[in-house]
């Protein structure tokens, strides 16, 4: 993620849109595809296709980076450069910081390094944060398997065109695409933290902090999935109503979060099964 989440920020920066197809990618990845009982082959598969998409985002960033400064680059830098991508084994995160150190722009992103990491990250001594989090990731996994069942996936676009005009709108949300928006952003601020504290392990109480804010957002992806199935697949009665009428009560509460997500489900699954 190291080689992911930094350059998706400064390309979403520059481009001014976040790329939710490439959120889908990852979480695909990391939290639908990935099996609590994989080998280590599987674990490497799965490493494989996000070195892949590490390699496609850095590239985006660089395409971006020249397009954006194209006239503030210095010829020599410039060709330093693309020595770095034109040659049998190119490497865009050098090819960039040469661009940005000749731009003088700030690094958002240090090679931090994970040093010990089986002395810090154990089941014994976190053993209540990482079942919480357990948990949530089963109930993400579940939630996320009818978002993608039950609701037809909008490819996301940052232009729409009105149905009955020839103008285009740019950075219009649609209904179909808000879900995905919601549920993506959600999930995106989870591997964040989960990345963060990992590689910058700093203390305990950092290392926990990150855990329970990235499982936070999870639990708040896992509200609106359901929310939203209700509202795109199915008529709105009383009962929903009463039970949405909880949900700005519960917002900041994880116990309420997961209490409401939990009546949203089975009031979602009984109305789908009739």
């Amino acid at each position: 993620m190291e080689n992911i989440l930094p350059y998706e920020v400064k390309y979403s920066t520059l481009k001014k849109i976040k790329s939710y197809d490439l959120h889908r990618e990852v979480m695909e990845e990391l939290l639908y595809d990935f099996e609590e009982d994989m080998d280590d082959e599987g674990f490497e598969s799965i490493l494989n296709r996000l070195e892949e998409i590490a390699l496609k985002v850095q590239t985006n960033y660089f395409d971006k980076l020249l397009q954006f400064f194209k006239e503030k680059i210095r010829t020599e830098s410039l060709k330093q450069s693309l020595d770095k991508i034109n040659c049998p084994e190119p490497n865009y995160i050098e090819a960039i910081n040469i661009i940005e150190e000749d731009l003088k722009i700030a690094k958002n992103s240090q090679s931090i390094g994970i040093q010990n990491i089986g002395l810090h990250i154990s089941d014994s001594i976190y053993e209540i944060e990482y079942r919480k989090l357990k948990t949530a990731l089963e109930d993400f996994r579940e939630a996320f398997y009818y978002l993608n069942s039950d609701v037809e996936i909008v490819k996301v676009d940052s232009h729409v065109q009105c149905q009955n005009s020839n103008e285009v709108f740019p950075d219009v949300v649609t209904r179909g695409e808000y879900l995905q928006y919601v549920v993506y952003n959600e999930a995106w601020n989870f591997l964040s933290h989960m990345a963060y504290a990992i590689a910058s392990f700093g203390t305990p109480g950092v290392y926990i902090s990150n855990i329970d804010k990235g499982t936070s957002h999870l639990r708040r992806a896992i509200l609106d999935i359901y929310d939203g199935l209700i509202l795109e697949t199915q008529e709105i009665d009383e009962e929903y109503l009463s039970i949405r009428a909880l949900k700005l009560n519960s917002l900041g509460n994880n116990e309420k979060i997961i209490s409401l997500s939990s009546s949203l489900k089975e009031y979602y699954l009984k109305k789908r099964n009739i």
